[in-house]
């Protein structure tokens, strides 16, 4: 279990959440809050960040500090970018931005970082207090569930969509995604309550 939240992965989930418009009151307030302070530099990962459905794995490195997983994002070896925005490609036809950037091309990659800085600053850094409390209530309650019934009652104690069933992790999504990996493989980041449900 992560000792916390991790920041790319608030930043994607949260990405889903603006672009949609769902959720109760205080998405809804939230959306209020952070749309108009938005910089024109954070469109770029609207591009890589749909409302919903796939977005490249690179943007979701495990580093707890947003400096670090952005230098992680950064220097993404040039196949691993390639894989990702091919899987990206099957989705959607790719801008020329998205074939720069599954390139390495220093001007896509510069936008990037750019992007993800200036959304992070507007939509994620002012609220960082309340996902970490909120990712430090879910990890709590997690772990009492890893207390009472071990690796399952915790798995099965995650917050819907995905779940934990008969000894696979299930994600429905359009593809039918199910992993029978071994919980020992497994790190699971508490997330805030809103992205909990992206």
């Amino acid at each position: 279990m992560a000792g916390g939240p991790l920041p790319m992965w608030e930043t994607v989930l949260s990405l889903h959440r603006l672009q949609r418009g769902d959720g109760g009151p205080l998405l809804k307030q939230w959306r209020r809050s952070v749309c108009p302070g938005l910089p024109r530099a954070w469109k770029p990962l609207a591009a890589l960040v749909p409302p919903q459905g796939y977005f490249p794995d690179f943007l979701t490195p495990p580093q707890a500090a947003l400096d670090e997983a952005l230098d992680r994002i950064l220097h993404t070896p040039r196949a691993e970018l390639g894989r990702d925005m091919g899987a990206l490609a099957q989705e959607r036809a790719p801008s020329p931005w998205i074939r720069d950037l599954g390139e390495s091309r220093i001007p896509a990659l510069a936008a990037l970082g750019a992007a993800v800085t200036a959304y992070h600053r507007t939509a994620i850094a002012p609220y960082w207090d309340a996902i970490l409390a909120q990712a430090r209530h879910s990890r709590t309650r997690a772990a009492e569930a890893a207390l009472g019934e071990g690796t399952t009652g915790m798995l099965t104690s995650l917050p819907l969509p995905a779940h934990w069933r008969g000894g696979s992790w299930r994600s429905p999504t359009r593809w039918s995604r199910t992993s029978t990996s071994r919980a020992a493989d497994c790190c699971w980041s508490p997330l805030s309550s809103a992205c909990a449900q992206a």
